[in-house]
C-alpha cells in the first residue's frame, strides 16, 4: 500500500523517502492496510506544518543524514501520538 500512488500526482522525492523511513523502522506496523493512504497524506502535512525543515534537508542532501534522522525520528513519534487509527 505505501508504494501506491496517485497516478498523476506522485510524491516527490522528500516525501517517499520520509514514507519509506517510516516503514523500515517499524513507525508504521501497527496502522491498518485500510489507514495508510490516510496516515501518509496526514503525516506528510504534519511534517509540512510543523517541521519543514525535515522535508527540506532531505530533498538538499537527497538522503537521510544522522542529523535528519535525528529529526525525522521525533518528528514521527509525535505525529503517531496524533494520528487516530
Amino acid at each position: 500500500e505505501v508504494l501506491k500512488q496517485t497516478q498523476f500526482a506522485p510524491f516527490s522525492l522528500e516525501k517517499e523517502v520520509s514514507i519509506l523511513f517510516a516503514v523500515i523502522n517499524g513507525f508504521m506496523d501497527d496502522v491498518p492496510v485500510d489507514r495508510i493512504s490516510a496516515w501518509e497524506t496526514g503525516f506528510h502535512r504534519f511534517l509540512e506544518t510543523n517541521h519543514p525543515g525535515v522535508l527540506e534537508g532531505i530533498a538538499q542532501e537527497k538522503a537521510i543524514s544522522e542529523d535528519m534522522e535525528g529529526k525525522l525520528r521525533p518528528a514521527l513519534d509525535e505525529f503517531k501520538k496524533t494520528f487516530t487509527l
